[in-house]
């Protein structure tokens, strides 16, 4: 046995002390979780326009694409982001996996309701089937491991 330590990140989308006086979440778990002075208040991905950029070229370089058009970058920019942080990350990795070339370009960030996203998703399966089928497997395997 190796000694270690751990330490983990705990992210919230309401004020969790009103929770526990509501007693929507439990005040044992809150004592041991909540340190007041590691609390660290991020802004939603909407009001935080200036990250995106940031963000998306972290995804970017984590999903092998080399470039994405200035257009491209825009919608992003433009978008609400009602889903945060979580639904940037999907859309990047939608993206990453439907664009067959190493550029994301304008016409490939289109928003979607939600009956369109299942299709999307079937897109992706279709993809992820058609590089096994035709032998593609590092291709299919590189799909579904990345982080992205």
């Amino acid at each position: 046995m190796y000694p270690s330590t751990v330490k983990h990140v705990f992210t919230f989308n309401r004020w969790l002390p009103d929770l526990v006086k509501a007693k929507k979440f439990r005040h044992d778990l809150f004592d041991r979780i909540w340190n007041p002075d590691l609390v660290i208040n991020l802004l939603p991905l909407r009001e935080r326009k200036e990250d995106i950029p940031h963000i998306v070229n972290y995804f970017l370089f984590h999903c092998g694409k080399k470039y994405i058009h200035k257009h491209a970058l825009e919608k992003l920019i433009k978008h609400t982001w009602p889903g945060n942080f979580g639904e940037l990350q999907k859309k990047m990795e939608a993206l990453s996996v439907l664009t067959h070339s190493d550029s994301i370009e304008p016409q490939d960030v289109q928003f979607k309701d939600s009956i369109s996203t299942i299709n999307s998703s079937s897109q992706i399966i279709d993809t992820f089937l058609k590089h096994v089928v035709m032998g593609n497997v590092s291709h299919s395997y590189e799909m579904i491991r990345t982080p992205c």
